[in-house]
This record gives C-alpha cells, sequence and structure tokens, in this order.
C-alpha cells in the first residue's frame, strides 16, 4: 500500500479492509490478539518499519488483528495507551495489554510479541 492509498489511521489488516483508529474496539472485541502500531508521518523510523507491519498484517490474517494508528490524529488514544515514543507496539490480547516495545522492531519480534 502507498502512503497516497493508505488511509491517514489505518493499515490493511486480515481481510483487507481497512481498520481505522475508531475501529480500535472493533478489533479489540475480535476475540484475537490486536498488535497497535502508534506512528506519525513525519517520523523515520516509523516509516521504516511500515513495510514490515504491513506484510505482518498480512501474514497474520485470520490469526491477529494489525492497526496503525496516526498519533497526530488520534492524540487522545495514544495518551490512553501511554504512548511517550514512536513507533510504539502494543499487544492488547483479552482486552489486556501483554507486551509493548518502542523503536523500530523487526517483524519477527512483532509475530513474537503477539504470541503467534
Amino acid at each position: 500500500i502507498s502512503p497516497s492509498t493508505r488511509a491517514k489511521t489505518s493499515v490493511p489488516p486480515p481481510g483487507g479492509a481497512a481498520v481505522s483508529a475508531p475501529g480500535v474496539a472493533a478489533a479489540l472485541a475480535s476475540g484475537r490478539p490486536v498488535l497497535l502500531e502508534f506512528s506519525a508521518s513525519w517520523c523515520g523510523p516509523c516509516r521504516q518499519v511500515k513495510p514490515e507491519v504491513e506484510a505482518l498484517a498480512r501474514e497474520v490474517s485470520g490469526q491477529a488483528e494489525v492497526v496503525a494508528i496516526d498519533v497526530d490524529e488520534q492524540r487522545e488514544l495514544a495518551a490512553q495507551y501511554q504512548v511517550r515514543s514512536i513507533p510504539c507496539f502494543v499487544v492488547v490480547r483479552n482486552g489486556r495489554e501483554v507486551a509493548r516495545q518502542s523503536g523500530a522492531i523487526p517483524k519477527a519480534q512483532m509475530r513474537q510479541m503477539l504470541g503467534l
């Protein structure tokens, strides 16, 4: 997905439809682990890891949800999750945060955080 076609607050989740930040609740209600990726368009490390996040979203289809959240557009959500630096990856399982990592991390580490 190119930056021009990607919605500002979404990454293609498993199944192909975009999940926007307001759709976080639906992703969390899916019963699957959810990787929340907090980032911003101006952030170099965020842009660097974006292809890894998008590849992971395709690979975990049906097993997990992956949601990208632009911290500039979703400030309240970033505050709710106490995001202090970006990129920030938060894994939520059964309504509880189970893992968190800041910085550009490899896809394998994202998958490991999801428990897959």
